[in-house]
């Protein structure tokens, strides 16, 4: 959400526009980890051979769509197929870790279809429109941001003041 006012402040000019590949790595950063999530549990279960199969499709979706796309596009197609390639992995892991463990598919599903609606959103709110680097801008960014956050803990019914009890008496 913060990628432009980042790259403004610790990049040179060339690299301002950069900001829109920010959204689709952060994305398959978050895709990975979720990956590595699964795989851990196929790992106990000695599935390996599953894991080499999701990663072995994996580069061949991020492969196949940089070739048909990239010289068309440009460097975006390399973000978003390795979101989408990481996202296909993490798909893979996820149903096949289900034969193992009891886990339930439809909550599971319905919170990485919120979490993954929230990011579009602020995908569209700040990339799609192009909103100009301004302090007012930025203001509002936190303001969306912290209202984005609160829905989040709401919604997975973290209790805030508790978290801020936790963390005060940590220090």
């Amino acid at each position: 959400m913060f990628s432009q006012e980042l790259l403004y402040f610790m990049t040179s000019e060339k690299f301002y526009e950069a900001y829109y590949l920010v959204p689709f790595i952060v994305l398959a950063a978050i895709s990975k980890g979720i990956y590595m999530l699964y795989a851990v549990l196929l790992m106990i279960q000695k599935k390996t051979k599953l894991l080499s199969q999701a990663v072995l499709l994996g580069a061949i979706v991020n492969i196949g769509i940089n070739l048909l796309f990239m010289k068309e596009y440009g460097s975006i197609v390399a973000a978003i197929s390795t979101f989408v390639a990481f996202l296909t992995m993490t798909m893979i892991v996820h149903v096949k870790t289900f034969q193992y463990y009891s886990f339930s598919l439809l909550k599971e599903a319905k919170e990485y279809f919120i979490v993954f609606g929230f990011l579009v959103l602020s995908y569209l709110l700040y990339y799609y429109l192009d909103i100009k680097l301004t302090l007012n801008i930025f203001l509002i960014k936190i303001l969306i941001s912290t209202f984005l956050l609160f829905t989040l803990l709401k919604f997975y019914d973290v209790k805030v003041l508790n978290l801020l009890k936790k963390v005060k008496h940590a220090n």
